[in-house]
């Protein structure tokens, strides 16, 4: 073997292994962040997934939202119309109504000022008994319907609370995944690199060994071939 043959021989064992420590780092970080980028997109599909799960509910809460909006905004008092229209107090005004003509009629005087009397009488001291009723019957029906409605943006925000905390966890996990992804590539690189200039170093060192024991053993067949051994208080014989 040469002398440049033997220098390289020695030198290259050490390049080869540092070359392979870096390329086995660079194949770890790359296995991190795929890693990761898998976690990640599945974590993403989870999160859309789960708005798509509540999407009717937050529709509803935003439908019942803008109606609450429009509800309280709008001005409601208790009218006479409303009064008038009450159901019970229809059906009160009509059976009494009936009870006066039926009682006028059996007494003969159905057409008389005396049933048209009977009557407003009549109607009068229904709408002074019936009219806090009627009130009533009304606020309680506006309160159900603010409960209905109150009831739906509850739902929606609820649902919403859940697309939220979802979207939060989903973002802190990934977040988790890329940090740990970034530090598990950054520390696999990091051993690559030391790995190669410990290999690189290795190499050199091998090559400056070869070196000096080459030129010792030449120096030495040098000083053999004149009867005595070059730097040195020695004879061969």
């Amino acid at each position: 073997m040469s002398f440049a043959s033997s220098l390289i021989g020695a030198g290259i064992g050490g390049v080869t292994k540092g070359i392979g420590s870096l390329i086995a780092g660079n194949s770890q970080a790359d296995a991190y962040r795929d890693a990761a980028n898998q976690a990640n997109n599945k974590l993403t599909d989870t999160y859309n997934q789960i708005r798509t799960d509540y999407t009717p509910y937050t529709s509803v809460g935003t439908n019942a939202a803008n109606k609450l909006n429009t509800y309280l905004n709008t001005p409601q008092t208790f009218k006479m119309s409303d009064f008038y229209s009450d159901p019970g107090y229809q059906f009160t005004l009509q059976q009494g109504q009936n009870a006066v003509n039926n009682s006028a009629a059996a007494r003969g005087g159905l057409l008389s000022g005396s049933a048209a009397k009977g009557l407003t009488n009549y109607t009068t001291g229904l709408a002074n008994q019936t009219y806090g009723d009627a009130y009533n019957r009304w606020m309680g029906n506006r309160q159900q319907t603010y409960g209905e409605i109150m009831g739906a943006a509850n739902l929606g925000a609820n649902a919403t609370n859940q697309v939220s905390n979802a979207g939060l966890s989903t973002g802190t996990q990934q977040a988790q995944n890329t940090f740990n992804a970034l530090t598990g590539a950054g520390n696999a690189q990091a051993q690559g690199l030391y790995g190669m200039t410990s290999g690189l170093g290795e190499g050199a060192q091998g090559t400056l060994a070869q070196y000096y024991s080459q030129t010792d053993r030449y120096k030495n067949d040098l000083a053999r071939n004149n009867g005595r051994t070059y730097g040195q208080n020695r004879i061969y014989v």
